[in-house]
């Protein structure tokens, strides 16, 4: 089942719900933070061109080994669709726990601000 076109639009609108906390709590110019953030749009852009090439390609292909042999092999796009996966995770993650971090020093105690935000239940 095919992704709706909107999915990139509805995650620029979240990074922008992302940097208005961020704001809030004096990190948006952080170094850590910025190359994090900017990390993270980047893999979220390189998961949504794979996606769409996984959606429209073979999951096998052929792939020639010693002496002509062919084998069938899992398309290399998927596996790189999973990588990309996989770190975009990982930045979350780490952004999770800047914010997290800022906000205890602020005295605030949010459950998790990252995840409200991805969620939509941020007012």
């Amino acid at each position: 089942m095919a992704r709706p076109k909107t999915s990139l639009n509805i995650f620029k609108t979240q990074m922008q719900e992302i940097r208005k906390r961020a704001e809030e709590l004096d990190v948006e110019q952080k170094a850590f933070f910025l190359s994090t953030l900017e990390r993270y749009e980047t893999q979220v852009e390189l998961v949504d061109k794979l996606r769409i090439e996984v959606e429209k390609g073979d999951t096998t292909v052929k792939k020639e080994y010693v002496k002509g042999r062919e084998n069938i092999v899992i398309n290399p796009v998927i596996t790189a669709y999973n990588q990309a996966v996989a770190s975009a995770n990982k930045t979350v993650e780490t952004l999770t726990k800047i914010l997290k971090g800022f906000a205890d020093i602020k005295g605030e105690k949010p459950d998790d601000p990252l995840m409200d935000i991805l969620n939509g239940t941020v007012e």
